[in-house]
């Protein structure tokens, strides 16, 4: 046998034998701070070039698709304002909602009956109507956009489930971590909050995050401990370590992160880029932990990767608000003195890369997510895109609006028309809902259909 035959017997020997062994020795935080570096130099290795898309839309399709979508929201409009009393009732008006969204899914945005079923048969709108009810009764206080936006994570964390074969469902983990994120995380992004305050708070959760029996400062700590008990109650800490080293993970890139908060300085002073996807990494792999107890190395990879770059999608999104609080971004660092086209081309390149490694996941249920999240991913960020005019040159917008179902005007008169509505429409269905679980029920229904079309 030659040399080279042996030391690829060898090799995959090895591979075979000791690389899971090897992926379970290493510390999660250790782990972090490798994916981060390799996701980081996969960004610098895209580039930023025009992407390219697989649709094409003309003028007369915006025209017929803006209107269809104006249809399809005065239609929703019609059901949330007029909440019938009795269960029979509200099961017709779930059903209405339902096959109206269908409808415009498919005949509009061209979804396909699997991808649709993805959504409506597997349990996505029960569970994110229970858990606008469990929120409601775990803390009354608790705001609207709150459980908006803790509702995003939930989903994020139903997905996660699809992807490994298990059912949608709200669990107690995915409960509590959800609702430790707006909690811990916008206390910590609060500017009017002194970083005393901040450091103080971020000492005793930690020291809570490890299991000791540290008393809570305050009602708002009060609740944030209470989550960590939730998910002991399903992970105990001996069998799962590995969810509490996630938990630490994510809370030790936040307490970094704060470094991007109220500092004003050039791109060469603070590494944006690694804590922005250390932050946005390790939260979506502590939801990976927190569904299944634990991962594969490929599965870990995926997370923290899809976290990385839906971290970039939500600073995206929130380029003013992060400008004003002096929050650093990609995003908010360029926006205002260079055009963002570049940057947005190479997030659609870093994004294309990122999904990829989706192949890691087998079975029917995640072979048909996989083809609505490469059905969805692009146009979200093109909406997005098309909400900041003023920060791209209007040729690169025109490009843009070229590969989305709706024109960026039309999509802005929506967005608009349900900014304005949503407080009354909410009050409506608060004064005239027969419970909580009615009011849960039809806004968070409401709330799923909002994301899909206009992220």
């Amino acid at each position: 046998m030659k040399i080279e035959e042996v030391l690829n017997s060898f090799n995959q020997f090895v591979r075979v034998n000791f690389m899971a062994e090897s992926f379970e020795c290493i510390p999660l935080a250790k782990q972090v701070e490798q994916l981060t570096q390799q996701f980081v130099e996969l960004w610098w290795r895209c580039d930023s070039s025009f992407p390219t898309f697989d649709q094409v839309f003309t003028g007369i399709d915006h025209k017929r698709n803006d209107a269809a979508l104006q249809a399809y929201v005065r239609r929703m409009e019609t059901e949330l304002k007029n909440p019938p009393v009795s269960p029979q009732g509200r099961e017709t008006a779930r059903r209405c909602i339902t096959n109206l969204s269908t409808t415009f899914a498919r005949d509009t945005l061209g979804f396909t009956d699997r991808q649709l079923d993805v959504i409506l048969s597997y349990g996505f709108l029960d569970a994110s109507a229970r858990f606008a009810e469990e929120a409601r009764r775990f803390d009354p206080m608790v705001s609207e956009d709150d459980i908006y936006q803790a509702s995003r994570n939930v989903m994020t964390m139903n997905f996660i489930q699809l992807l490994l074969g298990r059912s949608v469902t709200l669990t107690p983990a995915i409960f509590a971590y959800s609702m430790l994120y707006p909690y811990t995380d916008n206390y910590l992004d609060d500017p009017a909050v002194s970083a005393d305050v901040k450091h103080a708070f971020i000492e005793r959760f930690r020291s809570r995050l490890g299991g000791e029996g540290v008393l809570p400062a305050n009602q708002h700590e009060r609740l944030i401990w209470e989550l960590v008990w939730m998910v002991e109650q399903q992970y105990p800490r001996v069998q799962y370590e590995r969810v509490y080293e996630s938990l630490y993970a994510i809370h030790d890139a936040q307490c970094r992160s704060l470094s991007l908060l109220n500092h004003v300085s050039s791109p060469y002073e603070v590494d944006v880029l690694s804590l922005i996807f250390e932050k946005g990494g390790t939260s979506v792999l502590a939801d990976g932990y927190l569904v299944a107890g634990e991962l594969t190395e490929e599965q870990s990879r995926f997370m923290f990767a899809y976290g990385a770059y839906t971290q970039l999608m939500d600073d995206m999104e929130d380029i003013l608000s992060d400008r004003a609080a002096g929050v650093q971004t990609l995003f908010s660092q360029t926006a205002g003195r260079w055009p963002l086209d570049e940057l947005t081309n190479h997030t659609f390149h870093f994004g294309n890369q990122v999904f990829k490694t989706l192949d890691c996941f087998t079975g029917a249920e995640a072979d048909a997510l996989k083809e609505l999240i490469w059905r969805t991913i692009d146009p979200m960020l093109i909406a997005s895109a098309g909400t900041y005019p003023q920060f791209y040159s209007r040729a690169y917008l025109k490009q843009l609006e070229d590969h989305l179902p709706f024109s960026f005007a039309g999509l802005q008169k929506v967005r608009t028309r349900l900014e304005r509505e949503k407080f009354s429409m909410v009050g409506l269905v608060k004064t005239f809902a027969p419970s909580a679980e009615a009011i849960d029920l039809r806004l968070s229904a409401f709330n799923l259909q909002s994301q899909a079309i206009l992220p």
